[in-house]
């Protein structure tokens, strides 16, 4: 007989199927989710998030500001 593989999702398909059979826990897999507020799309939309490693971010910006630095003749 083969072992089974334990996949990350058995734990967490056993402990929803215990839910679904217990009367009293109030669990409803029929129920729909509530509609999200307004605004949240925006908030979540990870389009905006950064796919630059910060070591590469921070190379960037030190090479945008000494480019932009302006020195005075102050001597």
């Amino acid at each position: 007989m083969k072992d089974k593989v334990m996949s990350w999702q058995d734990p967490f398909l056993n402990y929803f199927k215990k839910l679904e059979k217990d009367a009293q826990s109030g669990y409803d897999w029929k129920a729909n989710f509530p509609p999200p507020p307004p605004g949240l799309d925006e908030l979540i939309n990870c389009a905006q998030y950064k796919t630059i490693r910060p070591t590469t971010e921070r190379y960037i910006l030190q090479k945008q500001k000494l480019k932009n630095e302006v020195f005075d003749d102050e001597f």
